[in-house]
């Protein structure tokens, strides 16, 4: 009879721990899922708000017909390590880097992730880049004017 008892009390104990463990797991998990949204959206506001900053200038010195200017732009944006870009780029519709804070890039074509980004009319990328470094891009059409040229 003893054994009958603790055997349904081991049961009952075991029942209720492994709810306990289920409860705490899966409140943990949403937890989780949830701070990673905000965490990802507070990261995109931050880049918004850093690339309405960063245009307001090249267009500027795109109207002006100012090159040099331009280029001073892109590398100082891209010098600022505290604010960790890795670099600003000016492309063709086909994805070729005409202008870049990072000179090597002049030629290049941008990274695939980005360019299906682009021709989806998506503004935010989220990507390992080739060296290992998980990455956001933030990409912002601005179209070629003719007082540009």
């Amino acid at each position: 009879m003893t054994l009958k008892i603790n055997s349904v009390k081991l049961k009952m104990i075991l029942s209720v721990g492994t709810a306990i463990t289920l409860i705490i797991s899966l409140t943990t998990i949403g937890s989780i899922v949830i701070t990673r949204r905000q965490i990802i959206r507070l990261t995109q506001e931050k880049v918004e708000s850093m690339g309405r900053l960063i245009e307001s200038p090249i267009v500027h010195a795109m109207l002006e017909k100012r090159p040099k200017e331009l280029n001073k732009i892109l590398e100082m944006v891209a010098g600022l390590k505290d604010i960790e870009i890795e670099s600003v780029r000016l492309l063709k519709k086909d994805g070729t880097i005409v202008s870049s804070s990072n000179i090597k890039e002049i030629g290049q074509k941008i990274f695939k992730e980005d360019m299906k980004a682009l021709k989806k009319g998506e503004n935010f990328v989220f990507y390992t880049n080739p060296e290992g470094i998980r990455t956001i891009s933030l990409l912002r059409i601005m179209e070629n004017r003719p007082e540009c040229h």
